[in-house]
């Protein structure tokens, strides 16, 4: 029989004159109203299926039993499931050892991103010392080409002076007095080359302490180097032992990570100290070389104050010369031609000079151009070592998603290994029981029908010319052959949108409490529709 055959109703026209639901003899005498006929179905309906395979242990329910919400129902055994949670569990434990894989990786390349950093700060600051080296050494190029230009001009002025004493020959007198200022100025000369000793010596012996300070620099440096060196060792020996634990089984894979890491920074410290100790000497060398330039400027000091009280001495005795006899001009001459001669010399040496500090400046220039390189080189590194960074922190939120995802695929696992116990999703019968005792079922399987008979629900077929009559909320009463004469009262609970395509009646739908659980599915029942 097909659904529209069970449903198809008949209509009775009927008259209600009271306001409340009319007995079934009333509405039989005012025959106002519409009375159908339906079948008693049950308001909730529920399929119990599995949703995990497995073999049926228990069954704790069966037809016609009355069961209450959550009770169980059936209990499957599934060896299954308990191994796809050892399994799941399994892969949190990896996933997890590659997070802390991952951390580690992270820390180390935030470690090289931070030498990196320091490197290239050291990289600039030779640039920039470079740069200042330049400078100073321009400047050192500039201060000779002057001081050749005096020498031109002095060799000017010793040809001039050289004509002079020429005339001053017959000049005695005026010589005399020339000699006597003269010797004024080799006497102002000596206490001015006095007074530089003292300052030579003064910054010599700075210098001396400055570079004991050095030595013992690089004494502390060596003596690191050395502490840096022995721990490495240490490191690399318990490293060894542990590879051999590990290789034996008698150690963890983290640990044997935490030694190489231990390793790594030691290596790290130990080319740090080596690094110390060569910026240590260097600084020695250069200290030794500005105690060797203080020395030397002492000595020429010490040598200019010789000539300067050589010069007074001169002074004095071209004065008792010039005073004694005016034919000594002649010695003045020839010492103006000397000193013409030293003059040139002195040129010849200041350009020298000019061409060594030209030679300086272009090396210098020269290591700024390999700073600037080293610069360059430096930020390419970091920048490589921010991008390896960023790579562990990648792969470090994916191995965080990993044991999530992991930990999550436990979870699930777990709630599909309680899912072997059946529990009852509402309250009411069973209706049917599919499965017995030992049967192997597969997921989605069917086990149970439970219904609902606390409240009913009957379908009724509505003509098109009587759907005006029936609304939502309308109350009805009803009646039924297994139980004459006694009347039931429902409500409509909905009223169907589309017309049946053959019939072209639409379907109504009653609801009525049944608290007694008299009204069983598959009863008929007459329903009177009351219109006040």
């Amino acid at each position: 029989m097909t659904p529209r055959q069970l449903f198809a109703s008949s209509a009775t026209l009927l008259a209600f004159p009271l306001l409340g639901p009319p007995s079934i003899a009333e509405a039989q005498t005012l025959r106002s109203g519409i009375s159908l006929s339906g079948v008693i179905q049950p308001a909730d309906t529920l399929r119990v299926q599995s949703s995990v395979p497995g073999r049926v242990l228990e069954v704790r329910a069966e037809e016609n039993d009355r069961v209450a919400q959550d009770q169980v129902l059936l209990v499957l055994k599934s060896d299954v499931q308990a191994q796809q949670v050892e399994v799941a569990e399994l892969q949190v434990r990896i996933n997890q050892n590659n997070l802390q894989d991952r951390e580690q990786q992270k820390q180390l390349a935030a470690l090289q991103v931070e030498v990196n950093r320091n490197n290239l700060q050291d990289r600039q600051r030779q640039l920039e010392l470079a740069r200042t080296q330049v400078s100073v050494n321009a400047n050192n190029v500039e201060d000779r080409k002057q001081q050749a230009e005096q020498a031109k001009l002095q060799i000017e002025v010793n040809r001039n002076n050289l004509k002079d004493r020429q005339q001053q020959a017959e000049q005695a007198k005026l010589q005399i007095e020339v000699n006597r200022n003269s010797l004024l100025d080799r006497k102002k000369q000596v206490d001015q080359a006095t007074l530089q000793i003292e300052v030579n010596r003064n910054n010599l012996s700075n210098q001396q302490k400055q570079l004991d300070l050095l030595l013992v620099q690089v004494e502390v440096a060596e003596n690191s180097l050395k502490d840096q060196q022995t721990n490495l060792k240490d490191i690399e020996r318990r490293l060894k032992d542990e590879q051999a634990l590990y290789d034996q089984g008698s150690s963890t894979q983290s640990q044997l990570d935490s030694l190489q890491l231990q390793f790594a920074r030691g290596q790290f410290a130990v080319e740090n100290a080596k690094l110390g100790v060569k910026r240590a000497k260097q600084e020695q060398i250069r200290g030794k070389t500005t105690l060797a330039n203080s020395q030397l400027a002492l000595k020429r000091s010490e040598q200019d104050a010789t000539r300067s009280e050589l010069g007074v001495t001169n002074s004095e005795i071209a004065l008792k010369r010039s005073e004694q006899d005016s034919k000594r001009m002649g010695l003045a001459t020839t010492n103006a031609e000397l000193a013409l001669k030293r003059s040139q010399q002195d040129l010849k040496r200041m350009e020298l000079a000019v061409r060594n500090a030209e030679l300086t400046l272009k090396r210098s220039e020269s290591d700024v151009t390999g700073a600037k390189l080293a610069v360059k080189n430096a930020k390419l590194t970091l920048k490589r070592s921010g991008q390896d960074l960023k790579r562990s922190t990648l792969g470090l939120e994916s191995a965080k998603l990993q044991v999530q995802l992991a930990e999550k695929e436990v979870v699930i696992r777990k709630d599909s290994l309680a899912d072997r116990t059946i529990h009852a999703k509402i309250s009411g019968f069973v209706s049917r029981k599919l499965v017995e005792p030992g049967e192997v079922i597969g997921s989605g399987a069917p086990l149970f029908e439970l219904v609902n008979l606390d409240e009913v629900e009957i379908q009724v077929q509505v003509p098109e010319e009587d759907l005006g009559q029936v609304h939502d909320g309308q109350s009805v009463v009803f009646t039924t052959p297994g139980y004459p004469g006694r009347e039931f009262s429902g409500k409509v609970n909905r009223v169907g949108l589309q017309a049946d395509a053959q019939t072209k009646q639409f379907p109504v739908y009653i609801r009525a409490a049944n608290p007694e659980l008299v009204l069983r599915a598959g009863m008929t029942a007459r329903i009177y529709f009351h219109n006040p």
